[in-house]
């Protein structure tokens, strides 16, 4: 389906409903979309929310659509998805036979299509991962296979960088949105997250095969939206917050995609707009 999500060109959400798992879940755009698109009369989300006195809520159903990946298969025209915008790839009511068919068709395209998948739930991608490995002795994934990791605050970077890094993946990248507070990726332990990574380097020295670098090779940065375009948590100390990470960023010869910010107590997203340092959107 065609998007607006600005770093991707159509989104490809083989499974609906989820659950909050972050902080950063409280303004979650699929909740509320999912819920829009029920009343609008769409099958695939009947039942995964529901209205409740404190707002709309995810019911906890996760449901898979396996007819939606037949869809990059027919088209012919080098396309970005990005995988599951309406949930998430590695939820823990997502089973990993059910995984494994939509890996089966992105090997299947990979001569064509790229494919991103952003999930807050990197520990389970990791363990995925591993999973194939052992069933198979090769990558889950190939170089068309660009993965992410939702982060939104200073804990969740120290713990979920160190897992994004060990997971075999040609491209890397970090989602800071919402960006919740100021972030520092410089303390030692950081020093190869925010480094580009080629998909294979030398494995050790007994000739094992090989092994993707560790690395991340983009940020995207952006404010937390409410209902009606209204900024949400973190406005004031945002601006210098989201310069201080694409500084990191371009210190480190890492790509910068700076989605949308507050200004005045609103949600801006064009990029004239943005102070001069946040007017990047690399892709």
């Amino acid at each position: 389906m065609p998007t607006k999500i600005p770093w991707t060109m159509e989104t490809l959400n083989a499974h609906t409903g989820c659950s909050e798992c972050s902080t950063g879940c409280r303004e979650c755009f699929a909740r509320k979309g999912s819920y829009r698109l029920e009343c609008m009369g769409k099958e695939k989300y009947k039942g995964v929310t529901r209205k409740t006195e404190n707002g709309i809520q995810w019911t906890g159903d996760v449901k898979f659509w396996p007819d939606v990946l037949k869809e990059p298969l027919r088209r012919k025209t080098p396309t970005t998805y990005f995988v599951n915008s309406m949930s998430d790839l590695f939820h823990p009511k997502v089973p990993f036979e059910e995984v494994d068919k939509l890996c089966e068709m992105m090997v299947d395209t990979q001569h064509l299509h790229t494919y991103k998948l952003l999930t807050k739930r990197i520990d389970r991608a990791l363990e995925y991962a591993e999973r194939w490995i052992d069933l198979t002795g090769e990558w889950p994934w190939g170089q068309n296979v660009h993965t992410g990791a939702s982060i939104c605050n200073q804990a969740e970077a120290d713990k979920i960088i160190p897992i994004l890094l060990q997971i075999p993946s040609a491209y890397r990248f970090i989602s800071f949105e919402p960006l919740l507070e100021r972030i520092e990726l410089r303390k030692d332990a950081w020093n190869s997250v925010l480094r580009p990574c080629s998909y294979y380097c030398d494995h050790d020295a007994d000739g094992g095969g090989h092994r993707p670098e560790h690395g991340v090779n983009q940020i995207i940065i952006g404010c937390e939206r409410k209902h009606g375009n209204i900024a949400g948590r973190f406005q004031e100390g945002f601006i210098d917050a989201a310069i201080d990470l694409v500084r990191q960023a371009d210190d480190a010869g890492v790509k910068v995609h700076v989605k949308q910010i507050p200004i005045n107590g609103r949600v801006v997203t064009t990029i004239k707009d943005f102070p001069r340092e946040l007017q990047r959107r690399e892709t």
